[in-house]
């Protein structure tokens, strides 16, 4: 049961983490609006959070925390 709790537990976080990584590109292009850069920023720090939260919640069963986003994501950024 705690493995399948550390695999649900990183899928999550690698979707936050891709989360977090679009929202630092909406920061990127969105400089010309304090309003919209301002909402962006306090979206990534939420997600931050919630990664970090979750990665210490997978080494606190002993597992090995995923740190990064995944290709789905990166290929998403990508086109937009």
């Amino acid at each position: 049961m705690t493995d399948r709790n550390i695999n649900v537990l990183n899928s999550i976080t690698k979707v936050l983490i891709d989360s977090c990584n679009g929202y630092e590109k909406c920061v990127e292009v969105s400089s010309g609006s304090q309003l919209l850069t301002g909402e962006f920023v306090r979206r990534k720090t939420e997600r931050e959070a919630l990664v970090h939260e979750f990665q210490n919640h997978v080494r606190g069963l002993g597992g090995q925390a995923q740190t990064d986003g995944s290709m789905r994501g990166a290929v998403h950024r990508g086109f937009t």
